[in-house]
């Protein structure tokens, strides 16, 4: 994956921006821009710890602050060696002692489902003020798929009547406990979203202060109506943090609203990475060892 993931960077940068091209951009960054997406980011973690935090609790399993900011943190690093944040599943093991971890796991799962309601409802709402109705119509097929995945399957419990899955129904219930309580509390449900869309904002909000930083002419609408279709693309489960899949993406869909610089896009949708991945990445990497340590022990 590492492999692959470096293929399709180095692919991108020489042959849709030009290798010189991209460093010269990348060089003329304003410091002031950079430090804005950085402090964005910690929000948009912030956001994060009190999502998770407001999902156990509506399943009855309060967790403190600082438990569920370790949890976050721990795993933050695995997103380096696994496709599509699959590391976040860890987060239960973690919490095993405050929260049962099928229920945890389970719960990180509602978490990622709200997640592309939200960049639903986002790439909704921006190409709907561009005029960008392809990506409408896309964003409108996803979210209306998983509405009719999460009500006609999950929360009908659909799958006990499928013969390959029904054996193991019992312990899928268990799993998918935290969409029923979402349904059964719809205060926690709609606060959980707006949570969600407030971190996934501060995502297309780094990226534009990233794009500000380098002088690169996207405006705020058009990255809104961008970017969380380059984040869809990101999520398949082919590179490592969903670079290169995410940054191709990120230029295709500028490209149809418009001539693209794509050296600076490029260079921004990169240092996104860089600002989500790789700085927090290595702030995770104690908290990470700390429990590596304790398991061994």
């Amino acid at each position: 994956m590492l492999a692959i993931t470096g293929l399709i960077v180095w692919v991108l940068v020489q042959q849709l921006a030009g290798l010189e091209d991209f460093w010269e951009a990348a060089k003329s960054a304003d410091p002031l821009w950079l430090a804005i997406s950085l402090g964005i980011m910690v929000l948009a973690v912030v956001a994060a710890i009190f999502r998770l935090q407001m999902v156990l609790k509506a399943m009855g399993y309060p967790i403190p602050f600082l438990r569920a900011t370790d949890a976050i943190m721990s795993t933050w690093p695995l997103a380096l060696i696994t496709p599509s944040r699959a590391g976040d599943l860890v987060r239960a093991w973690i919490l095993r002692d405050l929260c049962p971890p099928m229920e945890g796991s389970g719960a990180v799962v509602v978490e990622r489902m709200i997640d592309v309601q939200s960049l639903c409802l986002l790439t909704l709402f921006g190409s709907a003020m561009v005029g960008y109705w392809e990506a409408f119509g896309l964003a409108l097929l996803i979210l209306l798929a998983e509405w009719v995945f999460v009500f006609g399957i999950v929360l009908n419990r659909a799958y006990h009547k499928i013969p390959v899955i029904k054996k193991k129904a019992e312990k899928l219930d268990r799993f998918l406990h935290a969409f029923g309580v979402m349904r059964a509390r719809p205060s926690a449900f709609l606060a959980v979203n707006v949570i969600s869309i407030f971190a996934w904002m501060a995502n297309v909000g780094i990226v534009y202060a990233l794009l500000v930083s380098l002088d690169a002419g996207v405006s705020w609408m058009n990255t809104l109506a961008s970017w969380p279709l380059a984040l869809f693309a990101g999520l398949l489960p082919v590179t490592v943090g969903g670079m290169g899949t995410r940054d191709a993406g990120f230029v295709m869909a500028l490209g149809l609203l418009g001539p693209v610089p794509e050296a600076k896009v490029l260079a921004a949708s990169l240092g996104y990475a860089f600002v989500t991945l790789g700085i927090f990445s290595a702030v995770g990497l104690p908290f990470m060892l700390n429990k590596s340590i304790k398991a061994g022990s």
